[in-house]
């Protein structure tokens, strides 16, 4: 027998076809399986359907989050104070002390750190595999969760044969023949988790020979690959040269990539990527602290979403990096007016605007804008219930409900997060999740694996040599220390 879920009485999140939102009161949404069903008022009731009352409270579409390093969980908090090259040594490098167990406990306490927060789909740019069991564990904690994802396979940024206290050695297998051949047959063999998980292409290494890079992006694309997705920005530590151009030299350029980041480009680089249809995900709180440029999800000329990019820099809130995309847009576009002793007529971009970067955006940035993203009818059951009554919600929620989830809503506000027709988070509290085996593990048990696994990674963290790593990332990208100054305030 299919099982139902009745979402009764609350205030719908509703697209129409020009992505306007409207807000639909003491609106019912059947869930039927794992599709929307029907979108009506006053319901009937079907038999053994699970009623959830949604009265004062808003029901919008499942966050979707376009770029995401899930696996990072351990090393959460050490980065709130660094820069991208400090990062790079104390975070990115750090896959090297994680064995496939700590991949395993990082990925699922990052999968349901997202899913706590109502994002219901993650692409996953994983790049930690050091081993095929690396990926296998990422995979199985992602089932586990229960999250909707895209696992965007991956190899380490930096890969290296053997770090210790006095030595750092760079491996010179950076794109291993065993990992190319086991992304192929996770790619063969998907989807995943009952549908939910499929798999992508994390590529970060175009300095590759052209014939190279081509050969992996047609390679992939004819196992099945639907997302792409490659880091791209300019700056003094990722270089000045152009991955757009060769992109687009090479004829690559297609809607299945997903670039994230794509700050400091110039106008010129921007169009060619609009016209090819190609998605940005903006990641505003790790790109104002690493330095890496305005967000530009909301520029008009760019396809915009939103992503955490590491929750080892902040929290997993898709809501809070659309608040922070919006705010950074409007202090970018006031601040250059200020400097000319003008001032704004009107600020730049709106609560619904930021609202469809973290739902309609993200949908299409990953190929699904006609599955998720919306509450629609039969369209997937990725949904998330807003208490509007909340001290932060009162007040607010009835006068506009998106300016209320955009620019009010906390985590503890989401109250109920429904993954393809199943409860994920009920009452403000994580469900309890099913590992490989039928071990089911309340969130409590989960973060004491977490706090195990952490203690673990820094005995290994504390037997290598950060100095020497960091030696080594600036000579193999070519960093001018010239240009990296102290700054004062």
């Amino acid at each position: 027998m299919t099982s139902s879920i009745l979402l009764q009485g609350g205030t719908v999140l509703y697209h129409d076809d020009e992505d306007y939102v409207t807000a639909l009161s003491d609106t019912d949404v059947l869930v039927t399986g794992n599709l929307i069903a029907k979108i009506a008022t006053g319901i009937e009731v079907p038999q053994g359907t699970t009623i959830i009352d949604c009265k004062g409270k808003i029901v919008s579409p499942g966050f979707i989050d376009t770029h995401h390093h899930l696996w990072q969980t351990q090393l959460k908090g050490r980065h709130m104070d660094e820069t991208l090259l400090d990062y790079m040594v104390a975070g990115n490098m750090q896959s090297y002390n994680f064995t496939p167990e700590d991949m395993f406990w990082g990925q699922l306490a990052g999968c349901l750190e997202a899913i706590d927060a109502g994002t219901t789909y993650v692409l996953d740019h994983s790049h930690g595999n050091y081993t095929p069991e690396h990926a296998t564990q990422c995979l199985s904690a992602t089932t586990a969760s229960g999250l909707r994802s895209t696992y965007a396979y991956a190899t380490p940024s930096v890969p290296l044969t053997s770090w210790t206290v006095s030595t750092v050695v760079p491996s010179s297998d950076i794109l291993s023949s065993w990992s190319l051949d086991q992304l192929e047959s996770l790619a063969k063999s998907q989807p995943h988790a009952n549908g939910r998980l499929t798999i992508g292409l994390g590529f970060d290494l175009y300095f590759l020979p052209q014939e190279v890079v081509i050969g992996i992006f047609e390679r992939f694309r004819r196992a099945g690959v639907k997302v792409i997705t490659s880091h791209v920005a300019k700056n003094p530590v990722f270089g000045k040269a152009s991955t757009v151009e060769l992109l687009d030299s090479y004829g690559l350029l297609g809607p299945d990539i997903v670039l994230s980041h794509a700050t400091n480009l110039t106008f010129a680089e921007h169009a060619v990527l609009h016209a090819a249809k190609v998605h940005v995900s903006s990641t505003p709180s790790s790109e104002a602290q690493t330095a890496l440029g305005w967000p530009v999800a909301l520029r008009s000329d760019v396809h915009g979403s939103l992503g955490v990019d590491s929750h080892a820099f902040c929290g997993s809130s898709i809501l809070s990096e659309a608040r922070a995309a919006l705010l950074l847009a409007r202090q970018e576009t006031n601040a250059a007016l200020l400097d000319k002793g003008e001032f704004p007529q009107k600020l730049v971009g709106g609560a619904r605007e930021a609202f469809n970067l973290a739902t309609v955006g993200g949908a299409r940035a990953v190929g699904m804008g006609d599955k998720i993203g919306r509450i629609r009818e039969g369209y997937l059951a990725d949904l998330v219930v807003v208490d509007g009554r909340t001290p932060g919600m009162a007040g607010v929620s009835s006068w506009d409900p998106v300016v209320a989830v955009v620019g009010h809503s906390g985590v503890r506000d989401v109250e109920t997060v429904i993954v393809d027709g199943v409860v994920r988070k009920r009452g403000g509290k994580l469900v309890g999740v099913e590992l490989e085996g039928g071990e089911r593990l309340e969130w409590e048990g989960v973060a004491e694996k977490v706090e195990r696994s952490r203690e673990e990674v820094q005995r290994r963290i504390e037997g290598v040599n950060l100095e020497k790593a960091r030696e080594l990332v600036v000579g193999m990208w070519h960093v001018d220390e010239s240009k990296i100054k102290a700054v004062e305030y």
